[in-house]
């Protein structure tokens, strides 16, 4: 059994995007290996596979009913601890001290803990610079972590580890972390995973089948006890994982400007990505080449809406977009002499909204604009004419 493919089976029945779902079950796993594995690599530290992943989707879409799934399966993962949910920077540090975990077979004790909240905003209410900082550094799994008081006891936090599984909207995301955070450590180590709600017919009287999760959180109970050590990467994992980051430069490299600081980590969550889906797989402490082709695949996919994530937190309302492509292609369309005018081509009314609003409602809106009468269809050779008035003759500012 693949772990992560019967997770998304047997949750195919919820209202939740397949992304959501897929990296709840990915984020699931990491939260399960916490400290207990790693790969070791040309840096100082070994490369361990905690996570922070974030679903961004309008309100509704699904973000958590994919959550409450993980947070069924790992409350009941023996010894595993899970953060408060709604945290001080003081109450949450108390948590990961007190989430000691002892030493086996040589394996050093460590303090992990999984956080895993439906909305961002309940974990960071506002964006406090020392919170973040604290949560940044603590990403990089580091021997010790220390946080001096002045009121209470010192934090001695020993081989600290955190997962991260959150869901927020644009909306909310744009206000918990400022625009001059995107230049600085923490959103470089998070995954943004962007999804849509799931529309399909529904019969909302039928109750829903209980989702039987028993085998996945046998295997879960199985790796959080069982599983610790460094991965072995077979050669042709090696090779391939060598060829991708030397000889291809990591390509495709996002292009979206608030991804640059990203870019830099996409070769650790490769590789991270990499021991998971050897864990789902079965393979234990192997990683084999479609573990790296599965991980390489699972990080293009989310990579590709990224970009949605950062134009849905901008988006204007509709009217507001509508007349702002109005104005742009009336102004072109107006600059060229009458026997030079051409109809404005499909393809320049999508690069306009392309930069503005996630992929999936630009067509909505070029068809919104010709309903009510900002443009018609040029019939003859196609494109659009922009409409000095309306349906109903009125003027149209321009």
């Amino acid at each position: 059994m693949d772990w992560i493919e019967e997770f998304l089976s047997i949750t195919d029945q919820i209202r939740s995007p397949y992304s959501f779902r897929l990296w709840t079950a990915i984020g699931t796993i990491a939260a399960t290996l916490e400290r207990r594995v790693w790969t070791t690599t040309d840096s100082t530290e070994p490369l361990r596979p905690n996570l922070y992943t974030i679903l961004v989707g309008a309100p509704a879409s699904g973000k958590g009913q994919s959550i409450s799934v993980g947070r069924r399966l790992l409350g009941n993962v023996n010894e595993l601890r899970l953060a408060p949910d709604n945290p001080t920077k003081r109450t949450f540090l108390n948590a990961l001290q007190k989430a000691a975990q002892s030493g086996m077979n040589g394996f050093l004790p460590h303090c992990a803990m999984m956080v895993l909240v439906p909305e961002l905003a309940v974990l960071i209410s506002k964006y406090e610079k020392d919170f973040v900082a604290d949560l940044t550094h603590i990403y990089d799994n580091p021997e010790k972590y220390t946080a001096p008081r002045q009121t209470s006891d010192d934090v001695d936090i020993e081989r600290p580890t955190l997962n991260l599984l959150a869901g927020t909207t644009p909306d909310q995301l744009g206000d918990t972390i400022p625009d001059s955070a995107w230049g600085q450590g923490f959103t470089s180590r998070i995954i943004f995973i962007y999804g849509t709600a799931v529309k399909t017919r529904r019969d909302v009287f039928t109750k829903r089948e209980e989702i039987n999760t028993d085998q996945l959180l046998g295997c879960l109970n199985d790796w959080h006890k069982n599983l610790h050590g460094p991965f072995d990467w077979e050669e042709p994992a090696q090779q391939a994982w060598d060829i991708w980051f030397n000889d291809e430069e990591m390509a495709p490299v996002p292009e979206y400007s608030r991804l640059t600081n990203y870019l830099g980590r996409r070769n650790e969550h490769v590789m991270k990505l990499a021991m998971i889906s050897a864990v789902s797989a079965g393979n234990g402490l192997t990683v084999t080449l479609s573990d790296f082709r599965r991980a390489q695949k699972w990080l293009f996919d989310a990579e590709t809406t990224m970009p949605d994530v950062f134009k849905a937190m901008m988006q204007k309302n509709d009217t507001q977009l509508l007349q702002d492509l109005y104005h742009h292609m009336y102004a072109r369309y107006n600059s060229l002499k009458n026997d030079k005018r051409l109809a404005i081509r499909e393809v320049e009314m999508w690069q306009f909204l392309e930069d503005k609003v996630p992929t999936e409602r630009i067509k909505n809106l070029m068809d919104a604009a010709v309903k009510i009468g900002y443009f018609r269809l040029n019939t003859f050779d196609g494109g659009y004419i922009p409409n000095a008035k309306d349906f109903r003759g009125n003027q149209i500012n321009v």
